[in-house]
């Protein structure tokens, strides 16, 4: 498992951005595959509207290798639904640009089970070829993927954090196709644990591309040894040795840009330690790949234990022309919080502004999304298997409610005939949910199908968790599939007929008595040849066993609650039998 999997206690669920004078955010979810855990924007499509590229990183224990899922955006801040390409195993991480030049945008996804990148080139409609991988040679779980022009020949190439102790670079040629992969070592003899972020800036302001990457190994007296490490670019796709600066912990995450105005890049980190309070810290530049003495951007408060910040982002967020931080963090105890700081552009930054959250988001991306000038951004949740798109509408400040669906039982069994029920409960979140949601239920799997229903088929949850009953019926139609109980006849009829056949034979007596058993012969016989013609010899269904004993049969139903543009799903496995 990932180390950043095992280890991150900071996820988002909803983001309100918020300009000086406030903004109001609109949400809306949309499903994707099992347990998303990045999201990259492009136009896939070529219509000028930014789309959602999203990793599915699947499930282990299911052996579920998780997909990509594309949402085609509509230009109004709304996206179709999702479409899946497969790609390699477990995604973790995705980067966009068009690597062969063909004016389509393509896709590198991080393959973690695997140790490779998969490319997947774009095509016209917004669908993909398969993909074509590449080995990174990683010695850990490779975590992040990152695309740029690295030596200046205007093709794009790759830079990797390999979840081990370097950075891995693929170059690019201008076909698409990757030379092979080579490795930058940021232990400096500590033998680093866990690269798990980059950024890609110019920090020594020479026009050569360089890359900053966090990296931690964990010490003595259960500390976390973290570093910034700094490879600056030679221009040509080769990097000089790491210069390394001493963070004090492990980051989940890091964010790069000029936050003080001086033309240096700066970065962001927010290095931890177990059972301790976290720093969001800012390290401005000097120009040279070094850092100066970091500044506390916001300290941990005293009246609560922070368990970490997680996934610093940078955007300008109230069209100030500074740019703006947004970041996750968790407190024992207390819901998750986004903190939204935004820039004073010499450096410092205004109070932070928190917005409650829920859910179990793992990665968010910032686009314009409806052509309004102002930063939107998309979430991928990995709790509930979905998007979550949130719209800057420039008004008051508020939190978007939202709701959650959840089976009693995620899976029920059924005799033909007779009808089982389960609980479908619809719960609040982030605040009470005024609105109504509308319950449908959709069933698939072999003909013929059970019938679901729902009552209530529309409820408000409020402030409190609110039910609606589904009924799952299983008709007297599905008797059909039952085996008939024909071939149990025929057996018994045969084991009474030809034994008495031959005993006729064998039989002494009158030819009167003879001439009895033979017309009782010739009816048993009638009876025979009737009860095969009826297809009473076999199952013609091919259901059941020569036992009479129907095969299970089973079904999904998808439960859908929609309030608005608010749309969640959940599913119950039905076996009938």
């Amino acid at each position: 498992m990932h180390a950043r999997a095992e280890t991150i206690f900071l996820l988002l669920n909803l983001l309100s951005l918020c300009p000086l004078t406030g903004a109001q955010v609109s949400f809306s979810a949309y499903p994707v595959g099992t347990s998303p855990t990045a999201i990259a924007v492009g136009d896939f499509n070529g219509d000028g509207k930014p789309d959602l590229a999203v990793a599915n990183s699947g499930n282990i224990d299911t052996s579920d290798a998780g997909n990509i899922s594309i949402l085609i955006g509509k230009g109004n801040g709304t996206f179709g639904p999702a479409t899946s390409f497969n790609a390699g195993k477990n995604p973790w991480s995705i980067a966009v640009g068009d690597f062969n030049h063909d004016g389509q945008q393509d896709l590198a996804v991080l393959d973690g089970g695997e140790s490779s990148v998969s490319i997947l080139f774009g095509k016209e409609d917004g669908s993909f070829q398969p993909p074509v991988k590449y080995n990174v040679g990683s010695t850990g779980y490779p975590e992040a993927v990152e695309a740029a022009d690295l030596n200046s020949d205007g093709n794009l190439d790759l830079a990797v954090a390999n979840g081990g102790d370097s950075v891995i670079i693929l170059l690019g040629n201008s076909d698409g196709t990757f030379q092979p992969a080579v490795s930058y070592s940021l232990s400096g003899g500590l033998q680093m644990k866990d690269t798990a972020f980059l950024t890609i800036r110019d920090f020594n302001g020479d026009g050569k591309l360089d890359i900053a990457a966090v990296s931690q190994t964990f010490a003595a007296s259960y500390q976390f040894r973290g570093f910034v490490s700094v490879l600056l670019g030679n221009g040509d796709g080769t990097f000089q040795s790491p210069i390394e600066t001493n963070i004090g912990g492990q980051s989940f995450g890091i964010a790069a840009a000029d936050f003080n105005g001086d033309g240096k890049i700066d970065i962001i980190v927010a290095p931890q330690q177990p059972f301790q309070n976290t720093r969001l810290m800012l390290l401005p530049g000097n120009g040279d790949g070094t850092f100066g003495t970091a500044q506390d951007i916001e300290p941990a408060s005293p009246n609560r234990t922070l368990v970490g910040y997680m996934s610093p982002v940078v955007g300008d967020f109230n069209k100030d022309g500074k740019p703006d931080v947004a970041v996750l963090e968790s407190f024992v105890g207390k819901p998750l919080v986004l903190q939204l700081l935004l820039g004073n552009g010499d450096g410092s930054f205004q109070g932070p502004r928190d917005t409650t959250l829920s859910g179990d988001p793992d990665s968010l991306a910032m686009g314009d999304f409806n052509h309004d000038g102002f930063l939107d951004l998309a979430i991928a949740d990995r709790e509930e298997n979905e998007v979550n798109v949130l719209i800057n509408t420039q008004q008051q400040f508020n939190t978007p409610a939202d709701f959650s669906l959840s089976p009693a039982r995620a899976s029920l069994g059924v005799q033909v005939g007779e009808q089982t029920i389960d609980e479908i409960t619809v719960a609040p979140r982030n605040g009470p949910f005024a609105s109504a949601v509308q319950l449908t239920c959709a069933m698939t799997g072999p003909a013929p199908m059970p019938t679901c229903s729902l009552s209530p088929s529309s409820v408000t949850p409020g402030a409190n968790s609110v039910t609606s009953t589904l009924t799952i019926t299983a008709s007297a139609t599905a008797a059909m599939q039952l085996p008939s109980s024909r071939p149990q006849l025929s057996r018994s009829l045969y084991a009474v007929g030809l034994p008495l056949m031959f005993g006729i034979g064998l039989v002494g007596g009158s030819k009167t008595k003879h001439r009895r058993y033979w017309v009782f012969y010739g009816l048993l016989l009638l009876l025979l040849v009737l009860q095969a013609a009826c297809g009473g010899s076999s199952n013609s269904t091919g259901a059941g066993t020569d036992k009479g004993t129907p095969s299970p049969a089973n079904y999904t139903v998808t439960v859908a609650g929609a309030s608005g543009a608010i749309e969640h799903t959940t599913q119950v496995t039905v076996t009938v039998q």
